[in-house]
């Protein structure tokens, strides 16, 4: 976690500076009890693993990525448009399915992990005039979450962007 804060601190604060855009994006493992329950914990906690390096992969050179807790990541993107993280969340999430099934050792196989992800946008808060980066921090965090509560509310395996309604202060 404090890596996660120091880096959104930091992207926050240049992202004012220059006047530009950038995003944040709670990506969340669906389903992630099933696999625990019909295969066992290991095969979640593989799960995560794979998940968290399919994430990686998908966002070398255009975002940070973090773990948050339980099955939950958080991803920075410190240059940002919301058509780029729309697509960056796209890749994540297709990526993500795309490489974590496969066989585990010593025994079995891990079925395709989908993941859902709620993306927001530092120009896409309300406003922010005047408001301390802990604060711009916090807000989008919540929006973000707000967002991936309605992708998982959808039907899961989907990227929603947040909207002035989930900018709720």
């Amino acid at each position: 976690m404090r890596g996660l804060n120091s880096e959104l601190t930091k992207a926050v604060m240049a992202a004012r500076r220059a006047e530009r855009d950038m995003a944040l994006m709670f990506v969340d493992v669906d389903h992630l009890k099933r696999v625990n329950s019909k295969l066992g914990h290991a095969a979640g906690s593989e799960a995560l693993k794979r998940t968290g390096k399919a994430l990686h992969e998908a966002a070398a050179g255009v975002g940070d990525v973090f773990r948050f807790g339980g099955d939950e990541f958080v991803v920075v993107q410190k240059r940002a448009s919301k058509e780029s993280a729309r697509a960056l969340a796209d890749h994540l999430r297709s990526h993500v399915a795309a490489s974590t099934a496969g066989p585990m050792r010593p025994r079995g196989t891990l079925p395709k992990i989908t993941v859902s992800v709620g993306v927001a946008t530092l120009q896409g808060l309300r406003r922010l005039n005047g408001q301390p980066p802990s604060d711009i921090k916090a807000r989008l965090m919540t929006t973000a979450d707000r967002a991936l509560f309605r992708a998982k509310a959808a039907g899961r395996n989907r990227v929603v962007l947040a909207t002035p309604r989930d900018d709720r202060l």
